[in-house]
């Protein structure tokens, strides 16, 4: 449900991305602090009250257009999402202006993207039961629906959503998971903010069992964005490539876990070890109905590196330190080299950081961030105050936020040098 955690302005974010001539910390004051104004919440001090719903996934972008990330959540057991308007300590408000989504639709998950082209924010949320809803941000934090694309009886639950080009037209499309079908639906954008399903859609994928989580990237090298799906029971990787027309075959089946009773959670795209090919993150989860069951040595980050030829090479595997639920990557010591982010639940609520110390090699011990733990919700990467360091929010399903600023500061970008 991680649809879209790591959002780059081009006007509002930094360079980050030139290597340094090696690869230990270009911080030397690395790790994080609270957001400035924070609240009580259960287990600990959040940033920001959400919701009285549970908010189970979020979207970031800048809504109202002032120049700071705002965040929209899909909240699963109420009828409205929330909105949350960036402040310039990094911290968020509520905005009084709760999106509702009508007919009794429950949010599920969430995506930001430009659909009009218009310069604005616009939203995306797929319900608990059938519909996938677009909204048109009108510049001010505020949203107007565009248009529903219904497939059917309300038993087919979606659970994901992300966006991308599928067809090549340069028009956003949007793909969303809907695991009781074990389908994938497929909506092209028609330059307006409303999308039309293609010939096929929902399209069956025989080698997933409960698709749960998909995201949207150029594997190969033909310029139209394909989709890397997570299937919760099949416990595998499924590369699908773009055909060009809203259609897809099977690229790649790749198995994402390292035990039979791992299940992968959550996926996401990223160029891991800078090389131009996207590499996959998965977070593979093990459950356990009690703390007194031993944590699991197989919750972990399994890492997928891009080829060179398209698809994606043999997982490795990242211990992130708990029930790991969500994972994502980002530079957060400004060293040049990615490193992993993990959301913990269950019984080991906490969100951690694990730097990489090498060539795809990564911190055995990773930092916890201050602040409530677990992010049930996902954790989202941002320059949430504008300093042109990478900070992080965890949503809880207790209804907050919690923010967690990057205390780096900005003459240390240049403490071991750049070639």
């Amino acid at each position: 449900m991680r649809s879209c955690k790591f959002v780059v302005l081009p006007l509002l974010m930094f360079s980050l991305f030139r290597v340094p001539a090696d690869v230990s910390a270009a911080c030397a004051n690395y790790g994080f602090a609270p957001a400035p104004g924070g609240v009580t919440c259960p287990g600990g001090s959040c940033s920001v009250f959400v919701s009285t719903g549970v908010p189970g996934d979020a979207a970031l972008a800048d809504f109202n257009g002032d120049g700071y990330l705002d965040m929209a959540t899909a909240n699963v057991n109420i009828t409205s999402l929330s909105v949350l308007l960036g402040l310039p300590n990094g911290n968020f408000s509520l905005s009084p202006q709760a999106v509702e989504l009508g007919n009794g639709n429950l949010g599920q998950a969430i995506v930001s993207a430009d659909f009009n082209g218009d310069q604005r924010a616009d939203l995306a949320v797929v319900t608990r039961f059938h519909d996938i809803i677009s909204l048109l941000g009108d510049g001010t934090g505020g949203f107007v629906s565009a248009g529903v694309i219904d497939v059917g009886s309300g038993s087919n639950t979606y659970s994901d959503i992300t966006s991308g080009d599928f067809n090549g037209d340069g028009i956003v499309d949007l793909a969303a998971t809907a695991p009781t079908l074990n389908a994938i639906t497929i909506g092209l954008g028609l330059g307006n903010g409303q999308f039309q399903q293609p010939s096929g859609s929902p399209f069956g994928v025989s080698e997933l069992n409960l698709p749960m989580s998909l995201a949207a990237g150029r594997i190969d090298s033909d310029n139209i964005d394909d989709l890397v799906v997570a299937g919760l029971e099949s416990d595998n990787l499924v590369v699908l490539k773009s055909q060009g027309n809203g259609q897809f075959v099977v690229l790649q089946n790749e198995s994402a876990v390292i035990a039979p009773e791992a299940r992968p959670r959550q996926v996401e795209l990223r160029d891991l070890n800078h090389d131009g090919r996207l590499d996959a993150l998965v977070a593979s989860h093990v459950f356990r109905n009690s703390g007194a069951v031993p944590l699991s040595p197989f919750n972990r980050a399994a890492l997928f590196l891009g080829r060179n030829t398209g698809g994606l090479d043999a997982a490795t595997f990242v211990d992130l330190g708990g029930d790991l639920d969500d994972v994502s990557a980002a530079d957060f010591d400004a060293d040049g080299a990615e490193d992993l982010l993990g959301a913990n639940i269950a019984f080991s609520f906490r969100t951690s950081v694990a730097r990489q110390t090498g060539a795809m090699i990564f911190e055995t011990t990773p930092l916890a961030l201050p602040g409530a733990g677990g992010a049930s919700g996902g954790v989202y990467t941002g320059d949430f105050d504008r300093d042109g360091f990478v900070d992080v929010a965890g949503v809880m399903s207790s209804g907050y936020v919690n923010v967690s600023l990057n205390t780096c500061v900005q003459d240390a970008l240049f403490a071991n040098g750049f070639e």
